[in-house]
């Protein structure tokens, strides 16, 4: 059988050492879709360590001056050359290749839009994991507020325009999309997010030497700097209780984050991992099977997919509220707090290691909750879709 071209523009990566929930999408579905098509991935160089052990073929770009730099302008200007250089590798697919952008960011979606302006005989599905909130992002600077929330409105434009199917994750999103006149046949809300039949192993393991796990990027949107407060306030009422943070920061956020664990003086209490992978020898689901609950913390963003591999390891969620778990994808495994309410999570915290029948309810609740969310449901959705482009 003659699989058909699909190609994955993956040019939004910043650091081998970082992967956001939205960069594991593609990934952990390549597995199922490879069954189909003939995948090939556009991507950096240094992210090749994400898209490791995948069945798939790579189109490295050229590594450039800017990449892997923590600093904003870098990153822009990387983007920019990435953008040049994938622009002259999707003009030598064949006809109805179907293009997938990753990200709404422009170096994925700009390439097959310009293409779709002249060539009309290919597909792209444009992917977008959630809105900027610009009523959020009062507490940061004005230039971080402005940039960020044009350049998603322009990606959603082109995807307007040229988009054959829009992906989403969360209602919201959904939403949003239909309320700009696309039509559901061009608009897919995913199901998956998990491999819930393999994680499951990580539940059953008994050693818990955290109390806690928080997992994910270190910076303001994940509501990591209200962490060491709350942790704190978990110290005083039980002294020995541990954290473990895992996740990569800027240099300057891992700065402030350090400063308000001693400002906390919670040092002995928290363990920082850095990035740990999701496949290979030491993994994030080890550190989850080490722990008890999983903190989540997030104040502005999509489905939370570190959230659902955590569930499907067996641990109860603590969270602030967030338009995903109001959508009724899943129901049960987590408890939630208004968003910066850090005492609030805090004594839910304090609750929850006090009452281990009440964390062994939430477990088990979590873990059958995921099963919903297995990525096969999304092969199958997307499948059919794809099925109708073709």
């Amino acid at each position: 059988m003659i699989k058909q071209n699909l190609v994955i523009l993956a040019n939004s990566f910043v650091s081998s050492k970082g992967l956001a929930g939205g960069d594991v999408f593609y990934i952990e579905l390549s597995q199922y879709l490879v069954k189909k098509y003939k995948i090939s991935v556009i991507l950096p160089k240094f992210a090749i360590n994400h898209w490791r052990e995948k069945n798939v073929n790579y189109i490295i770009l050229n590594p450039n001056f800017f990449d892997q730099r923590e600093s904003k302008i870098f990153v822009f200007l990387a983007y920019c050359i990435r953008l040049f250089q994938t622009n002259k590798i999707i003009k030598k697919f064949p006809a109805k290749t179907t293009f997938c952008s990753s990200s709404d960011f422009f170096p994925d979606v700009l390439p097959i839009f310009l293409l779709k302006r002249k060539e009309t005989d290919y597909f792209w599905i444009a992917r977008f994991y959630h809105l900027v909130n610009l009523s959020f992002r009062k507490r940061i600077s004005k230039i971080l507020i402005i940039i960020p929330f044009f350049i998603q409105r322009l990606s959603i434009y082109l995807a307007i325009k040229k988009g054959d199917l829009i992906l989403v994750d969360n209602m919201q999103t959904f939403n949003f999309f239909k309320s700009k006149g696309i039509s559901r046949n061009r608009l897919l809300l995913s199901g998956g997010s998990v491999h819930s039949k393999k994680l499951i192993k990580y539940s059953k393991k008994n050693h818990k030497e955290f109390c806690a796990v928080f997992a994910g990027r270190l910076d303001f949107t994940k509501g990591i700097f209200d962490l060491p407060k709350i942790w704190a306030r978990v110290v005083k009422a039980i002294p020995t209780a541990k954290l473990a943070i895992v996740g990569t920061a800027t240099a300057k956020n891992q700065q402030k984050l350090l400063e308000l664990i001693k400002k906390n003086k919670i040092e002995k209490n928290v363990k920082l991992f850095g990035f740990l992978p999701h496949q290979g020898g030491k993994t994030i689901f080890d550190v989850f099977a080490k722990s008890k609950m999983f903190l989540s913390l997030t104040l502005e963003g999509g489905r939370d997919f570190v959230l659902i591999e955590a569930m499907a390891c067996g641990l109860p969620v603590l969270a602030y509220n967030q338009p995903f778990l109001k959508e009724g994808l899943i129901n049960k495994g987590f408890l939630t707090a208004p968003k910066n309410k850090t005492g609030k999570i805090a004594k839910l915290a304090i609750y929850l290691l006090k009452n281990p029948k009440v964390r062994d309810l939430l477990s088990r609740q979590a873990l059958q909750e995921v099963k919903k969310l297995d990525w096969r449901q999304t092969y199958i959705a997307l499948s059919q879709s794809l099925s109708t482009l073709g």
